[in-house]
């Protein structure tokens, strides 16, 4: 290519072609929420997202204002708790799941250079690494009982001999609901296990053929006017008898 910037068509990324600043911004934000969405809930999938699949905000008043807005909200809560877990506990994994969530998406984000796609799912691989460790460090800690709050050491009840028994009351309560979260952790990372499981071989079936990974696409995607047309060219050659030379 000799060394030239790649040049890209309103096609390509509609947002980048964007009459005004606020338009642009205004587009971009909306972009970080649906690859905000793509990485918590994984379905509407498709290979190719040109062309007007999702499109431009022109205005303050368009409704997918707030959609747009929820992506600065997020990244602020979550400065605040790596901050917090820094200062106060002297824990680095919910600092470094924020950072693995952003750094990667950084080249992606439309900001420092122009990219020719609006949505890519490729980019979000290193970002969901940094979104696993947030959601561990997420995870209350419970396979101690005196991490749990108001709980009472064995150390401390030494204290307290007349109430004794009453500590070791609270203690076995307090250890019952801890092993109640432990449960309900456990159910729920099992769930979110078994329907990525089922999501990711159904995503698997979509990419056996070009003509399934296209019916795919337009069934996600029914406004994407590219992959309808790729879709209609695929069937007009398939059902399309065999010519005599070849």
């Amino acid at each position: 290519n000799n060394f030239r910037s790649p040049t890209f068509s309103p096609a390509d990324n509609s947002a980048a072609f964007c009459a005004t600043l606020k338009c642009r911004a205004l587009s971009y934000s909306y972009l970080y929420f649906v690859n905000l969405r793509l990485l918590l809930l994984p379905h509407s999938l498709a290979h190719d997202w040109s062309m007007t699949t999702i499109p431009n905000l022109l205005s303050l008043s368009d409704p997918r204002l707030p959609l747009a807005v929820s992506p600065y909200l997020l990244m602020l809560l979550g400065a605040i708790v790596a901050i917090g877990s820094l200062t106060r506990r002297g824990t680095l994994g919910f600092a470094a799941g924020m950072v693995l969530l952003v750094l990667p998406y950084l080249p992606a984000c439309h900001v420092f250079i122009t990219v020719g796609f609006t949505v890519a799912e490729r980019v979000l691989y290193l970002p969901s690494a940094g979104f696993c460790v947030l959601a561990a460090a997420l995870v209350p800690r419970g396979s101690r009982v005196q991490d749990w709050p108001g709980c009472i050491t064995p150390a401390a009840s030494r204290t307290f001999q007349g109430a004794q028994r009453a500590v070791e009351k609270r203690s076995v309560g307090i250890s019952w609901r801890a092993l109640g979260m432990q449960l309900f952790i456990g159910l729920l990372v099992l769930l979110l296990f078994c329907w990525n499981s089922v999501t990711t071989m159904r995503r698997n079936n979509d990419w056996r053929t070009n003509l399934s990974l296209l019916v795919s696409g337009v069934e996600h995607l029914p406004t994407n006017a590219k992959l309808q047309y790729n879709l209609g060219y695929v069937l007009a050659r398939h059902e399309q008898p065999p010519r005599k030379d070849e």
